[in-house]
């Protein structure tokens, strides 16, 4: 099997598992999300989603950006069967890794209340801010061994693991704090025991399934600088890009209110759908790029990055017109009336999410080349930016000011580095499949408004999911009746049946109906 189509195979595999992973996982999130806003209402969520975006900005301070780091050599050294150094990366990133969350965490507890008087004007987040302080190291070593799985590729386990452990139980404990009439408090102590379950189930997973890193006699050989050198660069720029996604959240915070926040932060779980595949395709991109780059084979790159953004656009572009199309009754029928008014906000998001769709899994592609201090230089700039805008437009136009500023620093920030990576690989791009699959999404949608216009139907939570549901199935059914599926898509289709040996005559039967008939119109 050459290059191109062994890559292209892993990347089917391995997004295939991170899609289905990732979609289940947003899910569970959602759930959580809809729970949670519905049950505390938006002072109480936004307080918990302040909480909550504590704990991710201090997990990837604490990272040091070795999570990135773990990857790049744990796919380097394992193609050179170098087991010492594989194992002392592991080590070398973990020993970091607890060492800043640890003091993280305590530097929080000792000035919660500091904090949440001063930057928040409210004392009740002083308890939650404790209990999620407590998290921190927990979560943050969670995090990197949840890296380490992609790295050995068995995104499987990264999966399996999140479901039963972290999210799994996470979303349990919260049904179980609704049914007793438990306070926004016992949430943040549900976070804090499904942290740790969350880890000890990923450190087994990683022991007994992958690699017995740590259980192993193997002496491992800790490269601190090696792993710093790489590491720092993107640490400094993912500080820089977290401020750029959260620096909205804490300045509602900090101008407005925790109302402002929790309505804020339903617009974001809404516009965060969009980017479900990107995220999904990404995390298994980045380790195949890293191993073709490190082959010496940028032409094979290019190649792959063009389909893995051709795949993303396909999967994304109908949920963005649906999004757009009927934002008040999607947030209206999911998390309640009392959040409606997020959806202009959410609109703006979601066209700064987009964005990044279009471009694809660039910064991979960056990675994947050591470009870590261009990536540093432009996260700094966008976050920069974002924070400007942020304090300039969040006291006069609130919610819809933090989500432009966000947009706006988004699409810059995307636009130059797709740019960047314009001129370092040659990649293809197939406008007239994008075009297609716009065509796909847009004949439907306008059927959908014609039925509305005809028929007097209130949309409630089951008429719209049917009519979601009829929208997708015309959808793909109209991107393979326009030729939407490249040569490419048909040989993953062939290289997935015959490696896992699998019987997929009905869709390849459907496949040639479907392209006949094309034929005759």
């Amino acid at each position: 099997m050459d290059t191109k189509s062994d890559g292209l195979t892993h990347i089917a595999r391995g997004a295939g598992i991170l899609f289905f992973g990732s979609l289940v996982l947003y899910l569970f999130g959602f759930v959580q999300k809809l729970l949670l806003s519905r049950y505390l209402g938006p002072s109480d969520f936004g307080l918990l989603s302040l909480g909550i975006m504590v704990v991710n900005i201090t997990a990837l301070l604490a990272t040091l950006g070795t999570n990135n780091g773990i990857i790049k050599y744990i796919v380097e050294y394992n193609v050179a069967n170098d087991m010492p150094r594989l194992k002392g990366t592991v080590y070398a990133a973990t020993k970091l890794a607890f060492l800043f969350s640890s003091f993280s965490s305590i530097i929080f507890i000792v000035f919660a209340k500091f904090i949440a008087i001063t930057f928040f004007h409210n004392e009740q987040f002083v308890p939650i801010l404790i209990i999620f302080s407590l998290s921190i190291p927990f979560f943050t070593i969670t995090k990197l061994i949840g890296k380490s799985f992609i790295a050995f590729k068995k995104p499987e386990y990264s999966l399996t693991s999140s479901l039963i452990g972290r999210e799994g139980l996470l979303i349990l404990l919260i049904g179980i704090v609704i049914l007793i009439s438990g306070s926004v408090v016992h949430i943040a102590f549900a976070f804090l025991l499904s942290a740790i379950i969350g880890l000890a189930v990923n450190f087994f997973f990683l022991e007994k399934k992958v690699v017995p890193i740590f259980t192993s006699k193997e002496k491992p050989i800790m490269e601190y600088k090696k792993l710093l050198q790489f590491s720092l660069p993107l640490f400094l720029s993912a500080i820089f890009l977290d401020v750029m996604g959260w620096a909205d959240t804490f300045l509602l915070g900090y101008f407005k209110d925790a109302a402002a926040v929790g309505i804020y932060n339903v617009a974001l779980a809404i516009s965060s759908s969009i980017i479900i595949f990107l995220a999904s395709f990404s995390r298994i991109a980045f380790p195949i790029l890293t191993e073709l780059r490190t082959k010496m084979d940028p032409l094979e790159v290019g190649k792959i990055f063009t389909v893995i953004t051709r795949w993303i656009f396909l999967l994304s572009c109908p949920f963005l017109i649906l999004f757009l199309s009927f934002p008040k009754t999607i947030i209206g029928i999911l998390f309640g009336n009392e959040y409606i008014s997020a959806y202009p906000a959410a609109i703006v998001l979601i066209l700064g999410s987009f964005i990044s769709v279009v471009t694809g899994p660039t910064v991979e592609v960056l990675k994947s080349f050591d470009k870590v201090k261009f990536i540093f230089w432009v996260n700094i700039s966008a976050a920069a930016i974002n924070i400007i805008f942020n304090v300039i437009l969040i006291p006069t136009y609130g919610l819809l000011g933090a989500a432009s500023s966000t947009a706006f620093s988004v699409i810059l920030k995307e636009a130059i580095i797709w740019i960047k990576v314009r001129q370092i690989v040659p990649f293809a791009l197939p406008l007239s499949y994008y075009l297609k699959y716009l065509a796909g999404a847009l004949l439907p949608l306008g059927g959908v408004w014609v039925f509305l216009s005809l028929v007097d139907v209130q949309l409630q939570l089951f008429s719209f999911s049917a009519l979601c549901a009829v929208f997708l199935i015309t959808y793909a059914f109209l991107v393979v009746l326009f030729g939407g599926i490249g040569k490419e898509d048909k040989d993953i289709l062939l290289l997935i049946e015959k490696k896992f040996k699998l019987d997929l005559r009905l869709f390849k039967k459907v496949f040639a109906f479907l392209t006949r008939k094309k034929a005759r119109i």
